[in-house]
């Protein structure tokens, strides 16, 4: 059971750092559109989109491999040769 919560934590660590980091990122690279079209009223048909959940899957199997990666070098340089699976 102490590996699976080493395995939850180190898996929750990553991702969360991935996020950070693709975060900073994308706003580092960000550039505000200062048109003038900005300043006019807002037009009230608005369209709501559904928020693009790819990113976030492509950063959790990232992670993913990461944790395992290692749990796979922890596992062999303190002579453990049980796996998590």
């Amino acid at each position: 059971m102490k590996k699976y919560l080493y395995f939850i934590v180190t898996f929750a660590a990553i991702f969360f750092v991935l996020q950070l980091i693709s975060g900073a990122a994308l706003m580092a690279m960000y550039t505000p559109d200062l048109s003038l079209s900005m300043w006019e009223p807002a037009n009230s048909s608005g369209v709501i989109q559904r928020p693009n959940m790819l990113p976030s899957f492509i950063s959790a199997i990232i992670a993913l491999s990461a944790t395992f990666g290692a749990f796979k070098i922890f596992s062999k340089k303190f002579g453990e040769h049980r796996t998590i699976a």
